[in-house]
């Protein structure tokens, strides 16, 4: 009887191993990374040269799995799972050896065990997203502040976004996190003018990031918050809602009711779930809480992740940055200039 209940003991204790992560040594095997750009879920599989089954499944609100694919790989790297819609709500990838017992903890697009994310309070919103958003102030070249806005972390290694406007002319910039330390900005990954959005880089790292959702999926009536520094009154929190999701003749912006105001700038507009949805842009001076924000979709539409960017396109300083910009912008214009001289000249022929 002793040895029986000797063996269940350790049979329960078998099963619980391969439930919470299998029996191989820590650290040998990991998701990490989990991302979803449109209809495509990403992760980055570690797994050294074994052949492992990589799954991915997407659930509805309610938790109800949608669909589910299966890769086998055998060396560590970034695995994708394009799915034929993307209305699913989460997604979840398990990691499994050939007998399909599980080698590691699975990860969810929501961060949890549980497929379908939390909406948080507006106090857990804050709580939780605020230390990742910072404050900006620019330098002109004889060392002037002559303007403050805002950013935020979308990795721990210092990778931020804010806005193009934001940035433009700068010869130098710092970010003051939420525990009042300082720490310079060291210049631009990538940056789009059109768009209003840059990717910059903070020095030192460590520090606490917001994970991005999918601007492709949100609708009218969506509650979101914002996080900025207007007027220069840091980490202030507002609250609203999606007026409109793409707004076709504002360059397919997002429309919002939150109130923002000058400083607001390369905000984080942010969803129930913490996850940064858009970068908070501009609004009506004369209207009544019409305002809004850059979809974060259109930062990754390059297809690089956060982690990617340093390496991908290297830092440029802000001063060296706009100058190559003004550059762009003289040619632009010296050729439009010479274009219409031409069509003069033929025209008088």
């Amino acid at each position: 009887m002793r040895k029986r209940l000797l063996f269940l003991l350790m049979s329960l204790c078998l099963t619980l191993l391969l439930l919470v992560g299998g029996v191989t040594a820590a650290g040998e095997f990991a998701i990490q990374n989990m991302t979803k750009r449109g209809n495509t879920v990403s992760a980055s599989i570690i797994c050294g040269s074994e052949s492992v089954n990589v799954i991915c499944a997407t659930y509805d609100e309610k938790g109800k799995m949608l669909a589910s694919q299966t890769k086998t790989v055998s060396k560590t790297g970034k695995v994708d799972f394009t799915f034929s819609e993307n209305s699913f709500f989460d997604a979840k990838i398990f990691l499994l050896d050939s007998t399909n017992a599980p080698l590691c903890e699975n990860q969810s697009l929501s961060g949890g065990g549980n497929p379908v994310s939390a909406v948080l309070t507006s106090e857990e919103i804050y709580q939780q997203c605020s230390p990742a958003v910072f404050y900006i102030a620019l330098y002109d070249v004889n060392g002037r502040n002559y303007a403050t806005a805002s950013g935020f972390f979308i990795d721990e290694s210092g990778i931020a976004i804010t806005n193009y406007h934001v940035i433009d002319g700068a010869v130098s910039a710092t970010a003051t996190l939420t525990d009042n330390t300082t720490h310079p900005i060291s210049g631009i990954l990538y940056a789009n003018r059109e768009d209003d959005y840059a990717v910059i880089k903070v020095e030192g790292s460590g520090f606490t990031a917001l994970k991005t959702g999918d601007s492709s999926t949100i609708s009218g009536g969506q509650m979101i918050y914002t996080i900025g520094n207007p007027e220069g009154l840091t980490n202030t929190i507002s609250s609203g809602m999606i007026s409109n999701p793409r707004r076709a003749e504002y360059n397919d912006m997002i429309q919002i009711s939150a109130p923002i105001s000058p400083g607001s700038s390369g905000g984080a507009l942010i969803d129930v779930y913490g996850r940064a949805i858009g970068i908070t842009q501009g609004g009506y001076v004369s209207g009544q809480n019409l305002n809004f924000a850059v979809p974060i979709n259109k930062v990754f539409e390059s297809g690089t992740d956060p982690e990617e960017f340093e390496v991908k396109y290297g830092v440029i300083s802000l001063k060296e940055f706009n100058m190559r910009d003004r550059q762009k912008i003289f040619e632009k214009l010296k050729l439009c200039i010479l274009e219409n001289y031409n069509k003069i000249r033929a025209s008088k022929a």
